[in-house]
């Protein structure tokens, strides 16, 4: 998606509105969605050419994916930042937004500081490093420039 399709599209701008007297939840909103188009338009492409070969299905394919994922989370959690996010996280006070519950809000934070290891692996990956959050940190500029000021 281009970064001029989305900041104009409907779904941003509907976003704007409904969150502009909540700021920080519109700040967190946008990034999120950078970051998913960002990954999905960067790396998602260069990790399936990578997993592709002969007679492998689209479901083996995605399985892959996902385990790869998971050893590069493997990876991430080990990181001297990862505990301090997690302790800044931590620190929270989850409040309700939109139709997420706090108590949702709550028991998925509660799950990613306490029981995250369902999604990471001891394996390294064999494809995915920290250059690919670069690229994604880089591509994502895009977006962010293209977005009015007075929202971020």
């Amino acid at each position: 998606m281009d970064a001029d399709v989305y900041v104009d599209s409907p779904l941003a701008i509907s976003a704007t509105e409904i969150f502009k007297d909540n700021s920080d939840f519109l700040k967190g909103y946008l990034f999120h969605c950078f970051t998913d188009v960002s990954w999905d338009e960067c790396i998602q492409p260069k990790l399936f050419t990578f997993l592709d070969s002969p007679g492998i299905s689209d479901e083996e394919k995605r399985q892959a994916k996902w385990e790869e994922l998971y050893r590069f989370n493997g990876v991430l959690v080990n990181e001297n930042w990862y505990n301090q996010a997690l302790d800044y996280v931590s620190k929270g006070t989850p409040q309700n937004i939109a139709t997420v519950t706090a108590q949702q809000i709550d028991a998925y934070r509660n799950y990613i500081i306490n029981d995250y290891k369902d999604k990471t692996y001891s394996q390294p990956p064999a494809f995915l490093n920290s250059a690919h959050i670069d690229e994604v940190c880089q591509y994502m500029l895009k977006f962010i420039r293209k977005t009015p000021h007075n929202i971020l």
